[in-house]
């Protein structure tokens, strides 16, 4: 007996000592919450000063968001990448690495991983995006892009990010489609960045959210004031957007006391389809004209490769054919804040040699192919079918 009890004590102190040691210790459950934004900063360029001060920005804002909303800023720099997470007047500073072993803002596979673990790791019921960071519209070359530091080649697409002395960006049908593989359906997009509200551009992206903001032309290199649109990033529906871009353009129209200021335009995507069936009898028209009108047309880039497009219509094809066009385009553009300048200024400036009026602006640039060298020599005549709109079109 005695021989059996030693035996027996002894096993349950075996089974005691073994529990406790393989107790893995249990991660807080974080909450799911009803409203999120993801802030991607592509700063690992000449604006990564610029992350820290956004970043300071939106600390001072988050005091009256709601309590059921959460920020995750996924913060890229040319020294560091991390990710905060605020919500309830807090911020959480969290190393990248938490959620990808590795990550750059023009790489479709990184963005794809870092937004999938940070929806598995913070639930919410509905997402924004901000894109933030330079853009140039819907330039495109081979996709990544790598081009020498020193060359003074035009910018293209998103997310330029200086790595061993070549900048690298992502081209905007891969962004489409790394956004899309998230499995997230995007209820905003807000692009933070320059000459963003390009009509091919932004029919790539007509699956991935509902409604996006951002400017036809270039802006302030500080971009959003944060301090005072934070609380409404995550919130969801076209008029949080709305109140997103109205305090946007009261900022710059105080700021530039005259006439500069910040063109902005709110398109909803679900309308790009119809848009885009609209425009095909229109670009019939066109097709038949030797040399389209373009003298003293609204355009947003220094080569005039992005075209107002509602000016570019209303002044190239008879008036009925775009009265019928027009109704389509105004159901698909439901915001527009037209200013008479800007800033410009990388390389080349746009030229103001035309008038900006609420009937002209658009708020969306388009691309028009033309027999000129520039278009020609560039290649840009054939680059713009890598995307979708042309072909939709019948262009």
């Amino acid at each position: 007996m005695k021989y059996l009890l030693t035996v027996l004590v002894s096993t349950a102190i075996f089974f005691s000592a073994c529990s406790s040691n393989d107790e893995v210790p249990k991660e807080p459950q974080i909450s799911t919450v009803e409203n999120s934004v993801i802030l991607l900063m592509a700063g690992n360029n000449d604006l990564s000063n610029t992350v820290s001060e956004d970043l300071d920005e939106l600390h001072k804002g988050i005091q009256n968001m709601n309590a059921d909303s959460r920020i995750i800023a996924i913060a890229v720099t040319s020294t560091q990448k991390y990710v905060e997470v605020i919500e309830n007047g807090k911020v959480e500073k969290k190393a990248i690495t938490d959620f990808s072993e590795s990550f750059s803002t023009a790489n479709a596979e990184h963005i794809t991983n870092v937004i999938r673990a940070i929806e598995s790791k913070y639930p919410s019921r509905n997402w924004n995006l901000v894109l933030w960071g330079h853009a140039n519209g819907w330039l495109i070359k081979n996709d990544s892009i790598a081009n020498n530091l020193f060359v003074n080649a035009p910018r293209r697409a998103y997310g330029q990010s200086v790595d061993n002395s070549k900048r690298i960006y992502i081209n905007i049908p891969s962004l489409a489609r790394a956004l899309k593989s998230t499995g997230i359906h995007f209820g905003n997009i807000f692009a933070d960045c320059c000459n963003f509200m390009c009509v091919e551009s932004i029919y790539e992206l007509r699956d991935v959210a509902d409604y996006i903001l951002g400017s036809p032309a270039e802006i302030p290199e500080e971009g959003a004031n944060y301090s005072d649109i934070a609380s409404l990033l995550p919130m969801k529906g076209c008029d949080s957007l709305k109140r997103i871009a109205e305090k946007y353009c009261a900022y710059y129209d105080a700021r530039y006391t005259g006439i500069n200021g910040v063109p902005l335009t709110i398109v909803k995507l679900s309308e790009m389809d119809k848009l885009a069936e609209a425009t095909r009898p229109v670009m019939e028209q066109i097709s038949k004209k030797e040399e389209l009108n373009m003298t003293g047309l609204i355009h947003y880039y220094s080569s005039n490769l992005m075209y107002d497009m509602n000016d570019v219509i209303m002044h190239n094809v008879d008036s009925a054919v775009y009265a019928q066009w027009y109704k389509s385009f105004e159901q698909a553009v439901v915001f527009r804040h037209a200013v008479k300048r800007w800033t410009t200024g990388w390389q080349l400036p746009v030229i103001f040699d035309f008038e900006v009026t609420d009937a002209r602006y658009g708020g969306l640039s388009m691309f028009f192919p033309m027999n000129v060298s520039d278009y020609v020599q560039n290649g840009y005549n054939d680059n713009v079918y890598k995307f979708q709109w042309p072909y939709v079109i019948g262009m």
